[in-house]
């Protein structure tokens, strides 16, 4: 499974939806991929402090059980920079990318 968050993580459910989506999915045994695009990225921003659930919290605690794949592109777009972000995430290039939609049986859109 292939989960894509394009939005960013405060102001709506998305990135929340996401990462449970993903998360449940690896709970039952289904391989699972968080992809941030867009907007998205800034959910794997260290040091968030929201008044309610953290999206930082909820993708360590998926950790090691859904892979966190950061698009370098719009990361780059945005001037965020790698250390910036929570540890186990991995900035993807395109290629990565791809190869990560080709090899996924379903890929969920947020």
């Amino acid at each position: 499974m292939l989960v894509v968050l394009t939005k960013p993580p405060y102001g709506r459910e998305d990135a929340l939806g996401a990462a449970y989506t993903a998360l449940a999915c690896a709970e039952k045994g289904i391989s699972s991929t968080l992809l941030l695009v867009g907007d998205g990225v800034y959910a794997a921003m260290r040091g968030q402090r929201p008044q309610g659930p953290s999206i930082e919290d909820l993708l360590y605690a998926s950790y090691p059980d859904v892979k966190l794949l950061v698009d370098g592109k719009s990361m780059e777009e945005r001037g965020i920079r790698r250390d910036e972000l929570v540890e186990h995430a991995k900035v993807a290039d395109q290629k990565e990318i791809a190869k990560a939609a080709m090899e996924a049986s379903w890929v969920l859109v947020f």
